[in-house]
C-alpha cells in the first residue's frame, strides 16, 4: 500500500533543492510513495513545474499568507497525508507549526546546507547569524536529513542528530556522451549561482593568467554584474542563465568551481555525470564527492595553487567513461528516492 507524502518548498523554480525534490518524487510510484506537492509562491519563468507535472503529480499552490498553515492542513486531511516533507527556512517553520497541530504526523526536513556558514553570505554576518540560529530552532522540532556526510557532520557538532541521503542526479544515455569528450580541450564550466559564496572572482583571476584556456560562466546572481565589468579577457565569457545545462556540459571539458560553502553540489554532480572531470575546492562537500580517478581539489580560495591544480588535470589522463561510472555508482537519484522511501517506511511501520 502507498504511503501518501506532502512535500512543502517556496516554488518549482530551478535551483539545487528542487532538483533534489525531483529526484525523490521521479520514481516514487515505483517505490510505493503517492506524493503531493504544495508551494507557496507563484511560479517564475524559471519555473521546472512542466517536469513535475509531466509526472503526473498533484501541486498546489496555497500562497504565503496568514491561511497559509489553515489550508496546507486542509490538505493533509484532504489527501490522507501520513508524512510532510518540507525543503527550506519557511517551509521548515510551517512544518514545525504541523508537527505541533498534528501530534501524529511525520515531519521531515532535508538540510541542503549549513545554515551557518551559506546564511551569512546570502544575508551578510549579523542577519545571517541570526537567521541560522532561528532555522536551527526551527529543525530541532522536525526529523532531519542532511543532504551530505559533511553536512551531517557539521549538525552532529551543535548535538542535532541527522540522517544521511546524499543528492543524486539522473543520468544522461552514456552513447550520447561519447564523441562528447574523446579528447580533452582547454573549455572550463563554471555552472551555477554568481555570488560571494560561489567565488567566480577567484576563477576569473586564474584565467586571466592562463589566457590559451576557455572559462564559461554559466549563471547570474547578485555579483554577475560587477564581474562582467572588471572583465577585459577574451577567454573569460559570460553566458547567462541557462535552462538547458546539457548543452554545456557537452561542449565544455572540465567542470570548475571555487565555492566556500555547499550542501552537496548538484551542478558538480550533473557535470560529472556527463563525463567532467572537476577541479574543486578542498571545502568538506567537494572532498566528499572526488577522488583521484575524477578531479582534484585545491586549497580553498588560494590563487597559486588553483593554477597548480589546473595545469596537474590538464596533464593527468582521465577516463571520462570512469567519471561518468563514478557517478552512475554513488550518486544516481533512483538511490535518492529509494532511500527516502524506505526512511518513509520506516518511520511509518516502527
Amino acid at each position: 500500500m502507498s504511503i501518501k507524502v506532502l512535500y512543502i518548498i517556496s516554488s518549482l523554480r530551478r535551483s539545487g533543492p528542487v532538483n533534489v525534490l525531483y529526484s525523490i518524487v521521479k520514481d516514487a510510484r515505483t517505490n510505493n510513495i503517492e506524493p503531493v506537492i504544495v508551494t507557496l509562491k507563484p511560479e517564475s519563468k524559471r519555473s521546472r513545474l512542466s517536469a513535475f507535472t509531466n509526472l503526473n503529480i498533484k501541486i498546489i499552490n496555497v500562497g504565503r499568507n496568514n491561511l497559509t498553515l489553515k489550508k496546507i492542513l486542509k490538505v493533509i486531511d484532504d489527501e490522507n497525508i501520513e508524512v510532510v516533507h518540507s525543503h527550506g527556512i519557511i517551509p521548515d517553520f510551517i512544518n514545525s507549526l504541523i508537527h505541533k497541530k498534528r501530534k501524529n504526523m511525520y515531519c521531515i526536513s532535508t538540510l541542503h546546507n549549513f545554515p551557518f556558514e551559506d546564511y551569512k553570505f546570502a544575508y551578510g554576518r549579523i542577519r545571517g547569524l541570526v537567521l541560522a540560529i532561528v532555522h536551527y530552532l526551527i529543525i530541532r522540532r522536525l526529523i532531519c536529513v542532511s543532504c551530505s556526510d559533511t553536512i551531517q557532520k557539521k549538525f552532529r557538532k551543535l548535538h542535532l542528530s541527522t540522517i544521511s541521503i546524499p543528492n543524486g542526479v539522473d543520468l544522461p544515455d552514456y552513447s550520447m556522451l561519447m564523441n562528447a569528450h574523446k579528447k580533452y580541450g582547454n573549455v572550463f564550466l563554471y555552472l551555477g549561482e554568481i555570488n560571494k559564496r560561489k567565488n567566480v572572482q577567484l576563477l576569473m583571476e586564474a584565467f586571466k593568467i592562463l589566457t590559451q584556456y576557455e572559462l564559461l560562466i554559466v549563471g547570474d546572481g547578485p555579483e554577475l554584474d560587477a564581474l562582467k565589468k572588471q572583465n577585459d579577457c577574451k577567454n573569460i565569457k559570460f553566458l547567462g542563465r541557462t535552462e538547458n545545462p546539457a548543452s554545456f556540459f557537452l561542449e565544455s571539458d572540465y567542470y570548475i568551481s571555487a565555492s566556500l560553502s555547499e550542501g552537496l553540489p548538484m551542478a558538480c554532480l550533473e557535470a560529472m555525470s556527463y563525463g567532467l572531470p572537476v577541479i574543486l575546492s578542498d571545502i568538506g562537500p567537494h572532498k566528499e564527492i572526488m577522488n583521484e580517478e575524477v578531479g582534484v581539489t585545491f586549497s580553498s580560495n588560494n590563487l597559486e595553487d588553483l593554477l597548480k591544480k589546473i595545469r596537474k588535470i590538464l596533464s593527468m589522463n582521465i577516463d571520462s567513461r570512469e567519471v561518468y561510472e563514478y557517478i552512475q555508482n554513488k550518486y544516481d537519484s533512483t538511490r535518492v528516492s529509494r532511500e527516502y522511501a524506505i526512511l518513509y517506511n520506516d518511520l511509518i511501520e516502527n
